[in-house]
């Protein structure tokens, strides 16, 4: 497991209604690295947050394009139309 949690940065923008993410998703440590996210947050106080299994997804998906996410919107809350 070791630096995983050490490569990962999520924060809630200025807007309190998009949360951010920096990581690296090339690890082989997804399944640690979607935990830590999961931990994350909660910390952060985050109301229903996205399950692991669609955390997971959502990173995998993104992951292809290119690994190396930096203010990658997580959560973004939308107004009501």
């Amino acid at each position: 497991m070791g630096e995983t949690h050490k490569k990962l940065n999520l924060r809630v923008a200025e807007d309190d209604k998009t949360v951010l993410l920096d990581c690296d998703v090339s690890t082989d440590e997804l399944e640690e690295l979607v935990a830590a996210i999961g931990k994350e947050l909660e910390a952060l106080g985050i109301k229903d947050p996205p399950a692991q299994k669609q955390l997971k997804e959502q990173l995998n998906s993104v992951a292809e394009k290119d690994p190396y996410l930096v203010n990658y919107i997580l959560i973004e809350d939308k107004p009501p139309v």
